[in-house]
């Protein structure tokens, strides 16, 4: 796993993965987001890629804490 410091996760990226950290669903982020379910399947698409990382359950150790 890759520390989300040097991730080159894009700010909208890191807030969906934080988002997805906390337990909240694709539909639950959209709507917080004012975007679609879609994109934001793809913001989670690229960040599991960019972060060398499964899935949510691998995103709540990286977003745990102060800041996230």
């Amino acid at each position: 796993l890759r520390s989300p410091g040097g991730d080159g996760l894009t700010n909208r990226e890191r807030e969906v993965a934080g988002l997805a950290a906390r337990g909240l669903t694709d539909v639950e982020i959209a709507a917080r987001l004012s975007v679609s379910r879609r994109t934001v399947e793809t913001h989670l698409y690229r960040i599991y890629a960019k972060l060398g990382v499964a899935g949510r359950r691998d995103l709540a150790p990286l977003f745990a804490g102060p800041g996230h």
